[in-house]
């Protein structure tokens, strides 16, 4: 026989008063019953004595029960308080890194800023060259001519050059070179270059021609002037009535 989980007095007390009864005298009631001598339910209430309904502490034996026979509000009762606190372990080891979360989206642009203060000024530069200036021994100057005028005359068109010359200009150092042409009237042969890329020797002028309009064969030519012998030279002609044009290139090596 099991006691039920929620013993009553009724069943208790007429299962130790049946016993009574049957196995002859209080005494081994006391001492000798047990619930595995009484039929589950076959005690009732007056089958107690005195026709008490229920069941007090003393109508049970000393350490009989177990939480089985308890109720649940009973076992719960039981417990008693909580105790200290245990000692705290120790730290666990770090746990491996998660994976990047995605990226979040891209803030605006902020606004231009305002401009910042200006620093502070350069050195000054040396120098630039100028027309006044000597051209530097071993230097070559270049340019192109261009003259497009009515004829009936002789003509002169003045170069100048883009500084001065080491010596004095001659007109026999100011020459056309000596490609094949009806028109040119001072060939020379040391004037190597060509019209694209016009070169001299040193102290020379030479003088590429391109193309001519109304020109007078074997009449153009070279020449220095009379008061600018060192800063121009000229190139002239001569032209029948009409629209003349002369043009090419020239060089000069200090």
């Amino acid at each position: 026989m099991r006691i039920s989980r929620h013993l009553k007095f009724a069943n208790v007390t007429s299962s130790l008063a049946l016993l009574v009864a049957l196995g002859g005298g209080t005494a081994y009631a006391a001492t000798q019953l047990t619930g595995a001598g009484i039929k589950d339910g076959s005690v009732q209430s007056r089958d107690l004595a005195n026709g008490r309904l229920g069941v007090r502490g003393i109508d049970v034996r000393d350490r009989s029960l177990g939480t089985i026979d308890l109720s649940r509000a009973a076992v719960t009762a039981l417990r008693g308080k909580r105790g200290v606190a245990g000692v705290a372990g120790t730290t666990g080891t770090t746990g491996a890194t998660g994976a990047a979360g995605p990226g979040g989206a891209g803030g605006t642009d902020g606004g231009t800023g305002p401009i910042g203060p200006g620093g502070a000024s350069g050195a000054v530069g040396a120098r630039g060259f100028s027309a006044w200036d000597p051209i530097p021994a071993g230097t070559t100057v270049t340019g192109p001519f261009l003259f497009d005028g009515p004829g009936g005359s002789d003509i002169g068109h003045t170069i100048m050059l883009p500084g001065s010359a080491t010596t004095a200009l001659a007109d026999t150092t100011i020459n056309f070179s000596a490609a094949a042409s009806a028109f040119i009237g001072d060939p020379d042969a040391s004037c190597l270059g060509s019209a694209p890329a016009p070169t001299a020797p040193t102290g020379k002028v030479c003088l590429y021609l391109s193309g001519t309009q109304n020109v007078g064969a074997a009449t153009l030519v070279g020449y220095a002037t009379p008061s600018l012998k060192k800063a121009a030279f000229v190139i002239g002609w001569t032209a029948a009535a009409g629209e003349t044009q002369v043009w090419g290139t020239w060089a000069y090596t200090a």
